[in-house]
C-alpha cells in the first residue's frame, strides 16, 4: 500500500496520458520517506508489515502500570499473543490502550484487576527488551485523507522538478509560459505535515 496511487497524480495533474505512470511509481515512495522524515512518524502499515519491537521495565512510568511505547502504535497483530512481558502473554482484558478512544496509542496501562506486571525478566534473566509487542508500528493503517493529498502534492511537485533547477521558494510563470518550481517544499503541503510533527520528550 501506498500513501496515494499514481492514478491520483494524473487526476491531479490533469495528464492527457499515462505514460508518466513509471516514473510518478518511482516517485511516490520517496515523496511517502520526505513526509515520514519531515513528521517523525509513519503513516500507514499493513498487515504484511506488522512488526515487533522491544520495551523494557525503564518505559514504565512511575505508577508500574503504565507502559510508555517509543513509536506511534495503532494496534496489536492477529497473533493470540501479541503482547508478551518475559514469557507471559498479556491478553486483551488485562490492559487499556491510551488513549482509549483514538489512534495513534502512545502508551499501555495495566487493569487494576489484572495479575500481570512489567518487571518481569527475560529467560535469561535481563531486564532489557524483556517486554516484545507485536502489531502496527504507525500511525495508522491507513494513511489520513490530508497526508494522501499532501503526498499527491508532493509526488507532483518533485515530478515537476525534473524540468527546472531554480532556486525559488514558490512556483514563478516565465514569459512564454514554463512554470518553474521552487526547491523548498510547497507550503500547502508543509502546512498540512506540520500538524503532525510528532513531539518528541526530553
Amino acid at each position: 500500500m501506498a500513501y496515494c496511487a499514481a492514478t491520483d497524480i494524473l487526476d491531479w495533474g490533469k495528464f492527457t496520458t499515462t505514460d508518466a505512470t513509471p516514473i510518478l511509481n518511482t516517485i511516490i515512495p520517496r515523496a511517502e520517506a520526505i513526509i515520514d522524515q519531515y513528521c517523525g512518524r509513519t503513516f500507514e502499515c499493513t498487515s504484511a508489515e506488522v512488526s515487533t519491537r522491544y520495551l523494557d521495565v525503564y518505559s514504565v512510568l512511575d505508577d508500574g502500570v503504565t507502559l510508555m511505547f517509543d513509536k506511534d502504535f495503532c494496534g496489536v497483530g492477529t497473533d493470540a499473543s501479541p503482547i508478551t512481558v518475559g514469557s507471559d502473554a498479556i491478553v486483551a482484558s488485562n490492559f487499556v490502550y491510551i488513549p482509549t478512544n483514538e489512534t495513534p496509542y502512545y502508551g499501555i496501562r495495566l487493569k487494576d484487576n489484572s495479575t500481570n506486571s512489567w518487571d518481569l525478566e527475560t529467560s535469561d534473566g535481563d531486564w532489557e527488551n524483556a517486554i516484545s509487542i507485536k502489531g502496527y508500528w504507525a500511525y495508522s493503517k491507513t494513511a489520513p485523507a490530508d497526508i494522501a493529498h499532501a503526498c499527491v502534492r508532493l509526488t507532483y511537485y518533485i515530478y515537476q522538478q525534473r524540468q527546472t533547477g531554480a532556486d525559488l521558494d514558490r512556483p514563478l510563470l516565465t514569459g512564454d509560459g514554463m512554470t518553474i518550481m521552487p526547491t523548498r517544499l510547497p507550503a500547502d503541503v508543509t502546512t498540512i505535515l506540520d500538524r503532525y510533527k510528532r513531539v518528541r520528550m526530553a
